[in-house]
């Protein structure tokens, strides 16, 4: 049995599974020529969708990318940097304002991403916030029932060239990396997360 675990939730990529007894798995015969071939796209597909998506980000940025060292909050303010340390605690602080939020400390997606914060509204996941060296970065995945939310908004042109670029995910939402090095960058991110989850009251203008 292969067994390939997607990075995303349950509102995307669920998790695939190749199973040789069966014979209609994803279509496909018992013909050995054709699973191999199924194989094949499949690992493509998942390695698409775990290395490749922000790799741009996750290439430039150092990261937190020890799993075996696990962070405290001193050496992730060292590494972050005082002033993206300080953005952070305040984003922390208004999704605290907003909502009954509940936070993390998380290596979720392997070496590619590294540590972060994980911070949900109950049970339901808002962001990640991966620490960088000197900055940290917001990523949101806005689902296709969320997308209305952000018509009709301001979006600044960083916000809007940021959701151009999104990672797809379903027929028209998709995942969205806010690096954080100013308070509009902040901004800028608080749009996203608001947008899939409203917060019962905005904290900023």
């Amino acid at each position: 049995m292969l067994l390939y675990h997607a990075l995303w939730d349950d509102q995307c990529v669920n998790n695939l599974e190749i199973t040789s007894e069966s014979k209609h798995t994803f279509g496909f015969d018992k013909n050995l020529k054709e699973m191999k071939k199924a194989v094949s796209s499949l690992e493509t597909l998942i390695q698409c969708i775990a290395c490749d998506y922000n790799k741009e980000v996750t290439d430039i940025y150092e990261r937190m990318l020890n799993k075996q060292q696990i962070p405290d909050e001193a050496e992730i303010k060292v590494y972050v940097g005082k002033a993206a340390f300080t953005r952070m605690t305040a984003l922390e602080n208004i999704l605290s304002s907003e909502y009954d939020l509940k936070k993390e400390l998380r290596f979720p997606f392997g070496n590619h991403y590294g540590w972060g914060m994980k911070y949900s509204h109950k049970t339901m996941h808002l962001c990640y916030a991966f620490f960088e060296k000197d900055a940290f970065t917001v990523m949101v995945q806005v689902g296709d029932r969320q997308v209305s939310a952000l018509i009709g908004e301001r979006m600044s042109k960083q916000a809007k060239r940021l959701w151009n670029e999104r990672y797809p995910c379903g027929d028209n939402g998709g995942w969205v990396n806010v690096r954080i090095l100013s308070d509009l960058d902040l901004k800028d991110a608080l749009l996203f997360i608001h947008a899939k989850k409203k917060p019962t009251s905005i904290s900023i203008n």
